[in-house]
């Protein structure tokens, strides 16, 4: 299944025992990195000929293809075997210049930067940031002749999910109200947010301390 597998690590390349795939597992032993930045690099028989996009549908690797933490990490290739991550850490990225190879990268360049604007024509310095990688489980591909695993949080299943949330400076206990009924008539669950205590220069600002009763009615009718 696999031609190689090897960690590369500030320009060091250490070659990893391919044979270790066992029932339908290959574990990558982390002991092996001396960095807080890695890629991954698995080089299979077969090439990578569909691959899982941000919006749950197959595309092909005929254009670059990459894979955030916040995308599925899930391929097919040539010979019908799916391949998926144990966990959605770090980015995949496939090149159309070399579908065989698969790089899981953590803590590249330019993944996570962060721009300083200096002096009076707010001269751009961008600053490499890297986050602090906390391993539950040792990254792990996951091989399967039949499908792949994914789970869906929305009730038509890897359909889009629209968040709503709010600005609760001009919330009234009117409007609370009108919302809540309204979110109701239509099924809608939303994240609240709402005043603690009544600080506001406007009498009738909603918060928790003048209109308790109003915002547990949202808290029991579902929403966050």
């Amino acid at each position: 299944m696999l031609e190689s597998v090897a960690i590369i690590s500030n320009k060091k390349r250490t070659q990893i025992n391919n044979n270790l795939l066992h029932n339908n597992k290959l574990i990558v032993d982390l002991s092996l990195v001396e960095q807080d930045s890695f890629d991954i690099e698995f080089i299979f028989k077969n090439t990578i000929v569909k691959f899982r996009n941000h919006d749950f549908t197959w595309v092909d690797c005929k254009k670059d293809r990459i894979a955030t933490e916040f995308s599925p990490k899930i391929l097919q290739l040539a010979n019908n075997y799916f391949v998926q991550a144990n966990i959605n850490m770090g980015i995949w990225e496939i090149s159309k210049h070399n579908p065989k190879i698969l790089l899981w990268r953590f803590n590249p360049v330019n993944a996570y930067p962060i721009v300083n604007y200096t002096g009076d024509n707010d001269e751009k310095i961008i600053v490499q940031a890297k986050k602090n990688l906390h391993f539950n489980e040792n990254p792990t591909l996951l091989f399967s002749s039949k499908n792949a695993l994914e789970f869906s949080r929305s009730h038509i299943p890897f359909s889009a999910i629209v968040c709503f949330t709010d600005h609760c400076d001009f919330d009234t206990l009117d409007n609370l109200k009108i919302q809540r009924e309204l979110f109701n008539k239509n099924r809608i669950k939303t994240t609240k947010g709402f005043f603690l205590n009544h600080y506001s220069k406007r009498k009738d600002n909603a918060s928790f301390e003048n209109d308790e009763i109003e915002l547990n009615k949202w808290k029991k009718d579902g929403h966050e």
